[in-house]
């Protein structure tokens, strides 16, 4: 069975509570919040990786600009999305990341339901 990796943004500010948080703790905090979404997320869990920045935009280079913009139409992996707001590379407001997320997983499940529907 394949994987997922979901980043999970947490608004902070350097040296407040949730900055000073450990790994297990802000992982539990992501998984609590996931659970709504993606029933048995947490017992299907198999580790997290928290990275801190203090800052959260996109930094673009141009020698890999087109290969950013190929990669929002496609990620070169089958199955394999990159959607939100990290994932399209692209400073967006969080209401615009759930509306944009909400949509391209629509249509993923819509395509993928299509293609196993046998034919004839």
């Amino acid at each position: 069975m394949g994987k997922s990796i979901l980043t999970c943004d947490i608004g902070c500010e350097f040296g407040d509570d949730i900055w000073e948080a450990d790994e297990a703790t802000l992982g539990a905090m992501c998984l609590e919040a996931l659970e709504e979404l993606v029933p048995g997320i947490t017992r299907r869990h198999i580790g997290t990786r928290v990275m801190r920045t203090r800052i959260a935009y996109p930094v673009y280079l141009a020698e890999y600009e087109a290969r950013r913009v190929e990669f929002t139409r496609d990620t070169g992996v089958d199955g394999l999305l990159s959607i939100g707001r990290n994932g399209e590379f692209a400073h967006i407001l969080m209401e615009d990341v759930y509306w944009r997320t909400t949509s391209r997983l629509h249509r993923w499940v819509s395509d993928s339901t299509t293609a196993r529907v046998p034919v004839g």
